[in-house]
């Protein structure tokens, strides 16, 4: 039709939708179609994604128009997304998100249900509630364990203590392995000082975790 859209506009052209709501996309073009577009409409765009994939498509970007698409964006996940970029991308720090549910010791299984039900609308993957004092990681309490166990015990009571954790610097491999040899739906990110710093989830890492044949075949689709 021959209607000039508004240079803010974003053309459907650019995404490509995952579910039939669209709360999910995935960009379709090349990173070099991507750096042409305005940074406001690259703003527009990565407000559908995680951190984590958000932070992967800034990372692309020349440096003056990465700087300038954080500043459109809200403070807090400009900062999110910044904080992540510090990682290199085939390390844990480079595959984690900073999305993740983590709360206090003392708060009561049904305490961490309502919370539960407001904060996970907001977090793409959520499989563990990571238990922290002081911004430390002391523990974690599956899904399961949540909606099981009695309503006035706390988190600290029903948590399991014995975790598995990465560095940031690890490399993927080993990351994947360990999901691998566990089981885990997610892996927290640690520094030195045991503070929680973000989460690798199992789709972060499931091309890793493929036979080389079957990587191929995933990438084609």
């Amino acid at each position: 039709l021959p209607i000039r859209l508004d240079e803010r506009l974003v053309t459907w052209n650019y995404i490509e939708p995952l579910a039939a709501e669209l709360d999910n996309v995935r960009l379709r073009v090349s990173h070099t179609q991507l750096s042409e577009l305005h940074p406001a409409d690259i703003a527009d765009i990565i407000e559908q994604m995680p951190p984590d994939e958000a932070a992967d498509v800034i990372a692309d970007l020349p440096s003056e128009k990465a700087q300038e698409l954080l500043q459109l964006m809200e403070k807090e996940e400009a900062e999110d997304i910044h904080e992540l970029l510090h990682h290199e991308d085939d390390t844990a720090g480079g595959l984690m998100t900073n999305e993740y549910l983590a709360w206090p010791p003392h708060l009561t299984v049904g305490e961490a249900l309502e919370r539960f039900k407001t904060e996970a609308r907001e977090i793409e993957h959520v499989y563990y509630i990571y238990v922290v004092e002081g911004e430390k990681l002391v523990g974690v309490v599956g899904l399961r364990d949540l909606v099981v166990e009695e309503p006035g015990r706390t988190l600290s009571e029903v948590m399991h203590t014995k975790l598995k954790t990465a560095h940031p610097e690890m490399g993927q491999e080993p990351v994947a392995e360990i999901i691998s040899k566990y089981n885990l739906l997610a892996l927290p990110v640690v520094d030195e000082g045991n503070f929680l710093l973000g989460v690798v989830t199992v789709d972060d890492v499931v091309d890793l975790l493929l036979p080389p044949a079957s990587r191929r075949k995933r990438r084609r689709r």
